[in-house]
């Protein structure tokens, strides 16, 4: 009795590791991919802003609008149902976006507050919640990777970031910074006898 089952125990596994049919798994990209490039831009953006700024309101507002968007995203996955060889990683995102979430509210009061532990634990939160969703998204890759839906690029540019899932008070992201002014044009040479332009 024991082999039979334990035959039967190989075979569900081995029917549920088979890949879901190219629509199912081109419908389930088209839902998750955008909001797992958004959370990896606002990750940066938050980087990128912590280091150019000290104004701890306008760190905090960032990182408030960063729960927000974060929390978004999450609820907007939670209605996904992924296809079953992806359940696991899916349910790992959701983990990493609540993660993201908690990191953010710490962020913001910390900025707010000038509470160096609070910053410091978010961090730390922001950072492990990253790793955690890019270590599902790689698991994600084994089946997703063949689509043409699936961003693979390593870098997301901050100027030009995905749709914002929603729209907050206070927008992120920043308009794109100018376009640097031409160097002024020199002078024309002038005879040294009469001081005029030369030919």
């Amino acid at each position: 009795m024991a082999v039979p089952r334990m035959l039967a125990a190989i075979g569900h596994l081995i029917r549920r590791s088979r890949a879901p049919p190219t629509d199912v798994l081109e419908a389930y990209a088209h839902e998750v991919i955008p909001v797992l490039d958004r959370a990896e831009w606002l990750y940066q953006y938050w980087l990128e802003q912590s280091r150019l700024f000290s104004d701890g309101e306008k760190l905090g507002n960032v990182a408030a609008i960063h729960r927000w968007e974060v929390a978004t995203m999450e609820r907007s996955l939670e209605r996904v149902t992924p296809p079953p060889v992806l359940a696991d990683a899916h349910q790992r995102v959701l983990d990493a976006l609540d993660l993201a979430s908690r990191a953010a509210q710490l962020l913001s009061s910390g900025s707010r507050f000038h509470s160096a532990n609070a910053l410091c634990e978010g961090q730390s939160l922001l950072d492990t919640s990253r790793e955690r969703r890019l270590a599902a998204l790689r698991a994600m890759r084994r089946y997703l990777a063949p689509l043409a839906t699936v961003s693979r690029a390593p870098a997301i540019a901050l100027t030009q970031p995905p749709t914002p899932i929603g729209s907050p008070p206070g927008a992120l992201p920043p308009d794109p910074p100018p376009a640097p002014a031409a160097p002024p044009a020199p002078p024309p040479a002038t005879s040294p006898e009469h001081g005029t332009p030369e030919p």
